[in-house]
């Protein structure tokens, strides 16, 4: 039973890091309206006038302080990065994700961090560290909703909660920045 735990253990770290840095995931708009419509809290079968979909899902933030996503989606445009301070390709990119977010929040877009496989206050000082001024939370719970097959991950939703376009792995400033202005 050990050596099955262990395997478990050993295939499921293995994934991650094979994975970490996957750059074969460019989604397209067909397929964001597929994942925004499964990630829904109605189907359109139950809401069939309504044309948005709105993504929902709970996460706690580096305090232990749960939050809903309705706080953020739906009310303006979101990006959602899925990312580890243990991931070196999440570490690359973020100096990009910075300068973007420095741009792009005064002009109405926010920014979650969901960590992943992490500890609330290896975030906490690695995000300060390194100048991340969004919404840090805790992001197990919520990796699973987004499908993420690796960090990072990177889901652009508009203002109405809808998934735009999703990047799994790691993305320079130029692809980063094309997601953002598909959500504006």
């Amino acid at each position: 039973m050990r050596t099955i735990l262990h395997f478990t253990f050993v295939l499921t770290i293995a994934g991650l890091l094979v994975s970490c840095g996957n750059d074969d995931a460019k989604t397209n708009k067909n397929t964001a309206t597929q994942q925004t419509q499964a990630y829904s809290k109605t189907t359109p079968a139950q809401n069939k006038t309504s044309q948005s979909q709105v993504v929902q899902f709970g996460v706690t933030d580096l305090d232990g302080n749960y939050h809903s996503s309705d706080e953020w989606i739906g009310k303006m445009p979101v990006v959602i990065n899925f990312w580890g301070t243990w991931c070196p390709p999440c570490r690359k990119e973020l100096p990009d994700l910075v300068r973007l977010y420095s741009e792009y929040h005064p002009r109405g877009i926010e920014m979650l961090g969901l960590a992943v496989n992490d500890k609330p206050n290896k975030v906490r000082s690695f995000s300060q560290k390194m100048g991340m001024e969004w919404v840090m939370l805790m992001g197990d719970q919520a990796a699973g909703m987004f499908k993420v097959r690796g960090v990072p991950t990177t889901v652009f939703l508009n203002s109405e909660g809808e998934i735009v376009h999703k990047f799994t792995g790691m993305r320079n400033y130029e692809d980063l920045k094309k997601g953002f202005e598909l959500i504006l």
